[in-house]
């Protein structure tokens, strides 16, 4: 099938809400070809390792997602563009303060 299988899929978006509630954030992203999804805006869930990140809003960001066993995708990941050529290099943290 796709690389939903293999391992997260990696898209540029920006983050435009966070639920803490819900633990779900809402991203509006680039199309995700191999998941045959257009550019829209979409509600994942935060994975347990980003429960307590600070989610800024309106930056660019590239983002993870993998399907869960629920066969949902929930957001596993996510770095500031400036880091997408090297997806091997560690996550930075999308702070909610800019300095």
């Amino acid at each position: 099938m796709s690389s939903a299988q293999d391992g997260p899929i990696w898209v540029n978006g920006t983050v435009t809400n966070f639920d803490a509630e819900t633990n779900s954030v809402t991203i509006r992203h680039d199309a995700i070809e191999e998941l045959q999804w257009p550019a829209m805006e979409t509600t994942f869930a935060v994975r347990a390792n980003l429960k307590n990140h600070a989610f800024q809003y309106d930056r660019p960001i590239e983002f993870a997602i993998s399907k869960g066993s629920d066969k949902r995708f929930s957001l596993v990941d996510l770095r500031d563009v400036k880091d997408q050529a090297s997806k091997t290099a560690p996550a930075d943290t999308v702070g909610a303060v800019e300095k």
